[in-house]
């Protein structure tokens, strides 16, 4: 929903809208959705 609404990756949108207003420039924001070749999840 954010993406149809902004044009932005929603990422994006967190580090512009939160991280980078709070000083933020180490903190990141992780897909959970993401499977990574050979990494356990769950």
């Amino acid at each position: 929903m954010i993406e149809a609404l902004t044009g932005q990756s929603c990422q994006q949108v967190i580090a512009q809208k939160i991280f980078t207003p709070l000083g933020m420039h180490n903190s990141g924001y992780d897909d959970a959705q993401t499977v990574i070749p050979r990494r356990a999840s769950g």
